[in-house]
């Protein structure tokens, strides 16, 4: 009696075992996986080789659990209500062996429950690293013992996933960008990080949905030195600019032949006179780019070819206007100001978001959570921006909204719709 009682305290344990291991095996993410391997640790090659199809794993499992827990209650039923029966009838009790059988089972189910489901799976949630490290090895050999029941089992799961028109192999290591927005939103409402560094996160993924003719300085607003026609007021104008990089052009500044750095003037300065530098000996090579470029490969085009500043020409070759690394990292950051800036202060907590013009106006406020926009249902903000300004704004210039605290402008147009537009919002 002691004996079996000992050996269904010992399959509830079991159950209890392989419940942790799937608890804490299902926890574990692709991010997971990689750092324990990078980190060495101990069984991580085993982990990695039991994780890489969790069917199996699972069906082997579920195998286990379903063996320890007919073997429990097999023995529970079978060995000990007899023997219970009797020791109740000589206190005068006497219960139908049927009922016993009954009791024995709940009392068993809830000891199942307790000590070989739940309280191991919330043990794996807190530990899941550790208990999967320690349990993949066991695992591995129990896949190997139960391989044919779990071929069996992988098999027909498949093949009844297909039939309700699933895949049956989905990848568990592939995280998607919307996946990864709901953890930041996630972080931030725990309080891991503050609504700024959120700012930032969100704002990252844009910079594939933003070319770099949409936040370009357009050609009439760059400043350039013509080499051919220098003059003292070229150099006052370079000086009064502020700029740390000119660009220079030959005859038109479509031209460009090279970007200058105000650093390089100031070093020849220390052996000869201003008029005595020779510019085009201080030239260095120019980035070229396309406008549709986006943000995100522009980025490490630049930090890779250690430019600062590109220059953005159309398929005729002529100059539409420069992007500077400072640009695109303001679309992360938000505006950065130096000491030559004027900045007002209400442009200290302006927030920028850059959508798509068939976005709904209800879809923009619901995701900044609070209605910015009052608009009537089903209107996108194309409708919305052209009917606030009487009509299609011009391209890139922007336009403030009456009464809203809110700029608007316009960065992509496809025949009269709005394609693309940058919302600024100020306060």
């Amino acid at each position: 009696m002691g004996f079996i009682l000992g050996l269904i305290v010992l399959l509830v344990l079991i159950n209890g075992f392989f419940a942790a291991s799937e608890m804490a095996l299902v926890s574990l993410t692709a991010s997971d996986l990689h750092k324990i391997e990078s980190e060495g640790h101990k069984n991580s090659k085993v982990l990695r080789k039991v994780t890489r199809d969790s069917t199996k794993y699972l069906s082997t499992i579920q195998v286990a659990i379903t063996f320890s827990g007919f073997l429990s209650s097999a023995f529970a039923g079978s060995v000990i209500a007899e023997p219970l029966r009797e020791t109740l009838l000589k206190s005068n009790i006497d219960v139908p062996f049927n009922v016993i059988v009954i009791i024995i089972t709940v009392l068993l189910s809830f000891f199942t429950l307790v000590f070989g489901e739940l309280v191991p799976k919330r043990i794996a949630m807190n530990k899941a690293q550790t208990i999967a490290l320690f349990s993949a090895p066991i695992i591995n050999v129990v896949m190997t013992i139960f391989k044919p029941f779990v071929w069996l089992l992988t098999k027909t799961t498949n093949g009844v996933v297909r039939l309700l028109g699933f895949k049956s192999n989905k990848d568990n290591d592939s995280v998607t960008e919307q996946e990864i927005k709901e953890l930041i939103v996630y972080g931030h409402v725990k309080g891991l990080y503050q609504l700024e560094e959120r700012n930032m996160l969100e704002r990252i993924f844009t910079l594939d949905d933003i070319t770099a003719s949409m936040i370009m300085t357009p050609k009439k607003n760059v400043l350039g030195i013509d080499i051919s026609k220098v003059t003292e007021d070229s150099y006052h104008q370079v000086i009064h600019s502020k700029y740390s990089r000119i660009p220079i052009y030959e005859e038109t500044i479509d031209h460009i032949i090279g970007v200058i750095h105000i650093k390089d003037i100031l070093l020849q300065l220390d052996t000869m006179t201003l008029f005595e530098i020779d510019l085009r000996s201080l030239l260095r090579t120019p980035m070229i780019i396309n406008g549709n470029q986006n943000l995100n490969t522009l980025l490490k085009t630049m930090k890779d070819s250690n430019n600062h500043l590109a220059f953005i020409k159309n398929e005729n070759d002529i100059l539409e206007g420069i992007i500077t690394l400072e640009d695109i990292i303001e679309e992360i950051t938000g505006s950065i100001y130096d000491e030559h800036d004027t900045i007002e202060k209400n442009m200290r907590s302006e927030f920028t978001y850059i959508v798509q013009g068939d976005m709904t106006i209800k879809e923009f406020n619901s995701r900044l959570g609070k209605k910015v926009f009052n608009a009537p249902k089903g209107m996108t903000m194309n409708d919305y921006i052209q009917n606030e300004c009487n009509g299609l704004p011009e391209l890139r210039k922007p336009v403030e909204l009456l009464n809203q605290n809110i700029i608007i402008e316009v960065l992509a147009i496809e025949g009269i719709n709005i394609q693309k537009v940058r919302i600024i919002m100020k306060g």
